[in-house]
């Protein structure tokens, strides 16, 4: 699934399922089956999904942000897959895989969820230290592929873990919050469920 010589995605003309790579590196997802797909063909990568709405004024503030983390030197050699999913024609799917609130980021590893936060343009900085902490806990800092999950838990710290990808004081700075800190709602992620200004689009 993978070009061995830049790590980078490779797009599966043979698989209708299979959603689009945009110019800009991002798989569109636009259908449920094509969510499946993509984890399903990239077990061997973490993913990093954007679920935004067309019409949300914080989703387009965010977009910028994170096609510049997509281009981000740092991350062109690690086995990142980077996607959107649209909420448009997918309300209720989107609804059942944790995502409550617009723009909002999921990681996943090995096609399993590991994390879900909102993520507003201004929350962009955590995104960061959440990217590096989940890098540092899921590849191997010598080959630069997904560690093998071994009798322990895959998720560990990486504060203490020597070889790491990153350094874990990378982009955190000294009073920054822990990446484990739980990520309320913020007043510029509008909750799905209650804001007037996301309505549900007519399927």
């Amino acid at each position: 699934s993978t070009d061995m010589e830049t790590n980078k995605p490779m797009e599966f003309t043979d698989d209708p399922t299979m959603p689009e790579l945009g110019k800009e590196g991002v798989y569109h997802i636009s259908k449920p089956e094509q969510f499946r797909t993509l984890l399903e063909r990239n077990q061997d990568k973490l993913v990093v999904m954007k679920v935004f709405a067309p019409w949300c004024k914080a989703c387009k503030g965010l977009e910028p942000k994170f096609n510049a983390l997509v281009k981000d030197d740092k991350y062109q050699n690690l086995p990142i897959v980077w996607a959107s999913l649209t909420i448009q024609n997918n309300k209720e799917f989107v609804k059942s895989i944790g995502v409550l609130a617009l723009p909002t980021i999921q990681f996943y590893a090995r096609g399993q969820k590991m994390e879900t936060f909102a993520c507003g343009p201004s929350k962009v900085p955590i995104l960061k230290r959440k990217l590096v902490q989940i890098v540092n806990d899921n590849v191997d800092a010598k080959t630069y592929q997904l560690k093998e999950v071994g009798g322990s838990s895959s998720i560990a710290s990486s504060t203490n873990v020597t070889g790491a990808v990153f350094s874990p004081t990378l982009e955190m700075g000294a009073n920054s919050v822990s990446t484990r800190t739980k990520i309320e709602v913020q007043t510029d992620v509008p909750s799905i469920a209650e804001d007037r200004n996301i309505p549900v689009t007519p399927t």
